[in-house]
């Protein structure tokens, strides 16, 4: 089992074998290496989203035990910061809260063709959506690639666009919304 997710797909534990997944913390500075099937045997069958979070638990880590509130000012500064260590990269698709606190912006472009039976232009430009407003009408423990599914396009409302994430770093991710 494979859990889809738009530019790629997150595998379970179950699907990793006995490959070694390298964690670190930057903030306590706590590093480990563990073997996906032991992790398995632990924890079941989890998406990688799913059993950072619980190494982080199962250490005893202070901020994974009691992260602080999403809506915290000092969230990003507070909560635990596991994530894979040495040559890897955590890309597990963060909460829209996290997003938030991360500096990633929220852009939709409409793509629709038609309205109604008449064939029309898709409407011009990029419209970026603000991110606090979003969390206030959805909650901030929405995943990033579930946004789509939850929005439309804010310029004339059709549900036919393309999401597309800028991070912080100026790189740019890119998902089609579930039309």
């Amino acid at each position: 089992m494979t859990v889809a997710w738009r530019n790629g797909s997150f595998p379970v534990l179950s699907e990793l074998g006995q490959k070694v997944i390298a964690v670190e913390c930057a903030l306590c500075d706590r590093r480990g290496r563990y073997r996906a099937d032991r992790l398995f045997a632990k924890f079941g069958d989890v998406v990688e989203a799913a059993f950072f979070d619980l190494i982080a638990k199962d250490g005893g880590c202070e901020r994974a035990l009691n992260p602080p509130a999403i809506n915290d000012i000092n969230y990003n500064a507070d909560k635990c910061q596991i994530q894979r260590g040495p040559g890897g990269r955590r890309v597990v698709p963060p909460m829209l809260a996290t997003a938030m606190h991360n500096g990633w912006r929220l852009f939709v472009i409409c793509e629709r063709r038609h309205q109604g039976l008449k064939s029309v232009k898709p409407c011009k430009g990029a419209n970026e959506m603000d991110l606090r407003t979003l969390i206030a009408a959805i909650g901030p423990d929405v995943m990033v690639d579930e946004v789509g599914k939850r929005i439309k396009a804010p310029c004339c409302g059709s549900e036919h666009f393309r999401i597309s994430w800028q991070l912080p770093d100026g790189s740019e991710r890119l998902w089609s919304s579930p039309s």
